[in-house]
């Protein structure tokens, strides 16, 4: 999970990663205002969840924390 944070495009991005090779694959990405996305502008980082289940975006700009829930299997997300 990669937290990005611009003037106009403010995106957490999600990889997968091959445990065996280590190589790294674009899975999708959640932006502020798609999708429902609120109060994730100047996104500045993430974190894991110990259970795996969520994801959590600090947001300087908004003073806000993002949740999504997380596919253990995928690492898609959906935000809560």
């Amino acid at each position: 999970y990669v937290a990005s944070g611009s003037t106009s495009k403010n995106t957490l991005v999600v990889f997968s990663r091959d445990v065996t090779t280590g190589e790294v694959t674009f899975v999708e990405y959640e932006q502020d205002g798609f999708g429902g996305v609120t109060r994730m502008r100047q996104p500045f980082a993430t974190v894991v969840s110990p259970d795996g289940k969520h994801v959590y975006v600090v947001s300087t700009g908004e003073d806000a924390v993002n949740v999504f829930s997380r596919d253990s299997a995928s690492g898609e997300l959906t935000f809560v």
